[in-house]
């Protein structure tokens, strides 16, 4: 009994040695896990304020700094400056573009561009990149109803994601991904949409405040947890069925992805609404996804999973139902995907990356010259009447 509880406490010593040394690497050669978000019991959640880690990516080491209010960008004043015009990014992780360095992310690329012109009205840009990743329509809504709109904006930048914004916006689809409930929720009433779980309080066991504790003091506490979780989603993933998110390109949806069009369409009319009652314009950028600008990736994706060749798919489906509602709803928007296919068929550059599917440095350097060639046509930026309600597509340089 001595001997085995002798061999006991060298084998926790030796853990605890070796986990301290773990820890100490690094924090000595400043090694960060990937970003780490907070609970929020008013939008869901949002980045963990002051926070900052490194990346590796297809195009080199990223550096991804969060401000004092959880945002990815410098600090802002809620109060803006005279003569200064606003404008705020709201959307999910191609917005926060974690995968690029902030100035060469999409937002601040417009920033730069737009302040370069010389027939603004403002005399100074500012533009506030709030995006979030898992962020969906919903998230974007109550975010701005509770936070965004103290920064009163003058054009609320809206990106829209074709990849999984809709399946965000219905939580019968979102919870099958997520695994249960991590945010409020909408669904459809008599009168428009009904807001459920408001605020939003997790249920919390006795080991919560000890995970917490753990994920902003312990380095080596989310590299283990994102090692687990990677080699639980390496190990339950397999050929057969259809993964959830490519089912937005169905040619006929289920009942649950249309009463999720259904809700996207009301959250859309509701950020309008909102929106307009702080005195600011709405402006909708559809990002497409990369199976939809390069039709060799889709064709890998059939290809790949056996059980998709036994439906049909329309890989332009949801992109028509957008843009209808926005029609509709007579929301300015532009469309990514006809500039995005003709740049990538022109030029054979790609525009994704490989490893993740956002966009790389190339990507976001496009979508920032057509939205800012699209917005210094807008009234609500220049100050000019205008019944522009769509983009007319730019040249392709």
């Amino acid at each position: 009994m001595k001997t085995l509880i002798q061999l006991t406490l060298l084998t926790v010593i030796g853990l605890g040695f070796g986990l301290g040394f773990i820890e100490g690497a690094l924090r000595v050669f400043h090694l960060t896990a990937p970003l780490q978000y907070e609970p929020n019991r008013w939008y869901g959640w949002g980045h963990t304020p002051n926070a900052v880690m490194w990346r590796n990516q297809d195009d080199g080491k990223v550096e991804v700094k969060i401000n004092s209010r959880g945002l990815r960008d410098i600090d802002y004043q809620y109060e803006k400056a005279d003569g200064t015009y606003r404008i705020m990014v709201l959307g999910d992780s191609f917005a926060e573009a974690m995968q690029v360095s902030l100035e060469n992310s999409f937002p601040k690329l417009i920033e730069a561009a737009l302040t370069s012109k010389q027939a603004l009205q403002s005399s100074r840009i500012e533009v506030i990149n709030t995006g979030t990743s898992g962020y969906g329509t919903d998230n974007e809504l109550l975010f701005f109803r509770t936070e965004g709109s103290k920064y009163k904006p003058d054009l609320v930048l809206l990106e829209f994601c074709i990849c999984n914004d809709v399946r965000n916006n219905w939580f019968e689809l979102e919870n099958v991904d997520a695994g249960g409930f991590r945010k409020p929720y909408f669904v459809p009433g008599q009168d428009g949409l009904v807001l459920k779980n408001y605020p939003f309080e997790r249920e919390t066991d006795a080991f919560t405040p000890i995970k917490s504790w753990l994920n902003r003091h312990v380095r080596l506490y989310p590299f283990l947890r994102e090692a687990r979780d990677r080699f639980m989603s390496a190990s339950s993933g397999t050929a057969s069925g259809i993964p959830l998110d490519y089912r937005v390109y169905l040619k006929d949806y289920p009942e649950s992805w249309e009463t999720a069009w259904r809700v996207t369409g009301g959250l859309l009319r509701e950020i309008k609404k909102e929106v307009t009652a702080h005195g600011a314009g709405l402006f909708v950028v559809i990002v497409p996804t990369r199976f939809q600008v390069r039709s060799e990736d889709w064709q890998q994706v059939l290809e790949t999973y056996s059980d998709m060749k036994n439906h049909e798919w329309d890989i332009e489906k949801p992109n028509r139902l957008l843009r209808q509602i926005l029609e509709q709803e007579e929301i300015a928007y532009v469309d990514l995907l006809p500039s995005f296919r003709q740049y990538a068929k022109q030029s054979g550059a790609q525009l994704y990356l490989a490893s993740d599917g956002h966009w790389n440095q190339e990507g976001h350097r496009l979508a920032s010259d057509i939205l800012t060639e699209e917005l210094i046509h807008q009234p609500m930026l220049t100050g000019k009447s205008s019944q522009r309600i769509c983009q007319t597509y730019p040249e392709v340089r």
